[in-house]
């Protein structure tokens, strides 16, 4: 699990290191001096995520873990809504209906085939006798 960590990190640290580069100006360097304590439990939230990741990854489908993300992000829209009173256009609306059937459907099916696996196999002839 910490090996795609190992493996990802370095993948997201140059880019954002080359476009730090380019960025560095005497403004940034003093907001930096500043904030380094929040950037730097922003870093180890982020780090933290990333093992979250690959352990939910290694024990969830790549479905389950893609259902659990539009789950999360269908729960930031109402909660926004309705904390904040924020719109909710039809369209969200119909794309939300559409993923809870999918997910309902997705569900079933995954039931289906764990209790498909659970039910014993008689043979014919034993069940005839």
């Amino acid at each position: 699990m910490l090996t795609f960590v190992a493996f990802q990190a370095p993948f997201s640290l140059v880019p954002l290191m080359m476009g730090s580069i380019f960025m560095m100006t005497e403004e940034v360097m003093h907001d930096f001096a500043k904030m380094w304590p929040v950037l730097l439990l922003n870093a180890m939230m982020a780090f933290a995520l990333n093992v979250l990741i690959a352990v939910t990854l290694k024990h969830l489908s790549a479905v389950a873990f893609v259902l659990i993300g539009l789950m999360k992000d269908m729960t930031l829209v109402t909660s926004s809504a309705l904390i904040f009173g924020d719109p909710i256009s039809q369209q969200q609306v119909m794309g939300f209906g559409v993923t809870m059937i999918g997910i309902a459907a997705w569900s079933y099916l995954k039931m289906a085939a764990q209790q498909e696996e659970k039910e014993p196999i008689v043979d014919k002839d034993e069940q005839n006798s």
